[in-house]
Formats: C-alpha cells, sequence, structure tokens
C-alpha cells in the first residue's frame, strides 16, 4: 500500500495506515493543528485579478473567488492543513516588501515553481537553498512587490 501524506504548517507526515486506520490517522492530525502558530494567512495586492492569474500560473493551482469578498482562496485541506487568500489591499493592509514572510508549499515541484516566476511576471529573491533536515526552499516577489517564500522536502 503506498503511504499517505499529511502535511501541517510545514511539517510532512509519512505514514502507512490500514483502511480501518485511516480515520484514527486524520483525527490525530487534525487535533494537533490547533498546536500550530499558522492556522491562516492573507498575501495582499493591488490587483485581485491579475494577482490570481500570477500565483495560479506559478503554481499550477486554481484559486477559487469568494462571491462578494476580495479575497481568493489558495487550495488547502482545511481539515488538516493551513489555508490562506490572496486579498485586495485596502488604506490600511497594503501589499509590498518588509512584511510577513509566508512559504507556500511546492512540495515536488519547487523547481518547476521558481523557473514560471519571471515569465508570469514575478522576480526570484534567492533561489533554491537546501535547509537541511527540513528540504529546500526559494524566495520571490510578487507583482506588488511581496516577497514570498516557497518550501518542498525535495
Amino acid at each position: 500500500m503506498p503511504p499517505d501524506i499529511g502535511l501541517s504548517a510545514g511539517r510532512v507526515f509519512l505514514f502507512h495506515v490500514t483502511p480501518d486506520d485511516r480515520g484514527r490517522r486524520a483525527s490525530y492530525l487534525t487535533k494537533n493543528m490547533k498546536d500550530d502558530a499558522l492556522n491562516w494567512f492573507e498575501i495582499y495586492v493591488s490587483d485581485l485579478e491579475k494577482a490570481k492569474a500570477f500565483y495560479g500560473e506559478i503554481l499550477k493551482a486554481e484559486l477559487t473567488s469568494v462571491p462578494d469578498c476580495t479575497m481568493a482562496i489558495f487550495p488547502s485541506n482545511q481539515e488538516l492543513g493551513v489555508g490562506g487568500s490572496l486579498t485586495q489591499a485596502s488604506d490600511n493592509c497594503r501589499p509590498g516588501p518588509g512584511g510577513t514572510m509566508i512559504y507556500l508549499n511546492a512540495e515536488g515541484d519547487l523547481d518547476g515553481v521558481l523557473e514560471r516566476i519571471a515569465a508570469a511576471g514575478g522576480k526570484i529573491v534567492r533561489e533554491r537553498m537546501a535547509i537541511p533536515p527540513h528540504g529546500f526552499i526559494g524566495i520571490f516577489s510578487d507583482p506588488d512587490g511581496n516577497v514570498v517564500g516557497l518550501h518542498s522536502m525535495s
């Protein structure tokens, strides 16, 4: 049986489960999410549709627009992991460098994501870098100037 993978705020849990064990393991991960420091993030952007296209292109993921709200939600499993969104900037919250650093999950495709950034309108701040034993990171700036990290164990 192939292993199941659980993700939690940058930690990867790899385990083999039997069908009757799956519910117990999922409950364990959900319960421990309450101990994590991060449970949601927002990246402030000046043009929501442009930012949605940029992040969708580099991550090869579909962000979900929220009706009657100025947010686009990143794909995530809210039961087992951290979620977040792109959020239209306001007078109180603006995009740009020097803010909070978040790391998006690029598991298994860190090099591919880094390769797509320039063509999508962003800039590489730090190429792939090993952070043993915690995998690899890369850092980029998006078209609004937000500096965002990428993380992958491989």
